[in-house]
């Protein structure tokens, strides 16, 4: 029922496993890598088709996945560190 109200598509698990992929490959490379063509060549993947694929079952873009990890590490820089919001 819930899947029917929220529209969720049932992904291909390969679709399932690219998002996966994605989502590490930022959590261990946000802090160098910032652009998606750079994680889409780290997949051997066309940056279109990673944009694709996130805008036809995800509501973020990678894009956007990978400004919420490195705003995410800023919060948590300014709230445990004794750093400026200029650092």
């Amino acid at each position: 029922i819930y899947k029917e109200e929220n529209k969720i598509i049932q992904l291909e698990e390969t679709k399932m496993d690219v998002i996966r992929n994605f989502s590490f490959l930022v959590e261990v490379h946000y802090k160098t890598k910032h652009t998606v063509t750079e994680y889409a060549d780290l997949m051997n993947k066309p940056a279109k088709s990673l944009t694709n694929l996130f805008a036809i079952h995800i509501k973020k873009t990678p894009l956007q996945i990978i400004q919420d990890r490195i705003l995410l590490e800023a919060k948590r820089l300014l709230i445990n560190s004794n750093k400026s919001i200029k650092e």
